[in-house]
């Protein structure tokens, strides 16, 4: 993983993995996917506001100064943004929602206080990946309970017990 330009690496994912059908639900890939960036958002500390998963569309909401960010913010936004391809991806060994995510993390870089050169956004892009991959195998079973309470469409609160539970 790693561009300058994540939004080429998501088209080409798309065409390379294509769309067919895997015999997996759309709402099943999307719990999956949205419940990652839920936990490695959490986990990184962003504050969650919500979330929802309804007829196909799904989001996480984090609360997060929209304008400039920080350093700090953008190592937890790289992490965050590309969970939910890896969360896919540990699952099915694809991520049908891979170009969204790598958008979010050109647009992360875009909001930077700091300028991110070319090299950076790579090393940013592969240290997300890895440390999203991290999070969500040292903590599976937590991250399997929040996929199963998105299904369910738990609260906010319900989803964060999970995490928080030991």
């Amino acid at each position: 993983l790693g561009s300058s330009a994540p939004g080429i690496i998501a088209g080409a994912l798309v065409k390379i993995r294509g769309m067919e059908d895997t015999g997996v639900s759309k709402e099943e890939r999307i719990c999956r996917h949205e419940a990652a960036h839920f936990c490695c958002g959490y986990w990184c500390g962003l504050p969650i506001r919500g979330y929802s998963v309804s007829d196909g569309v799904a989001q996480v909401e984090f609360g997060v100064n929209s304008q400039k960010l920080s350093s700090t913010e953008v190592a937890a936004l790289s992490v965050t943004a590309l969970s939910g391809l890896v969360g896919e991806a540990r699952k099915w060994d694809k991520a049908v929602g891979a170009e969204n995510d790598l958008m979010t993390l050109d647009n992360v870089f875009r909001q930077s206080d700091e300028f991110i050169g070319a090299s950076a956004q790579q090393d940013l892009t592969r240290w997300g990946a890895l440390t999203a991959n991290t999070l969500l195998t040292e903590n599976a079973a937590k991250y399997e309970q929040v996929v199963q309470a998105f299904g369910q469409g738990k609260s906010v609160e319900d989803c964060i017990a999970i995490l928080e539970s030991p």
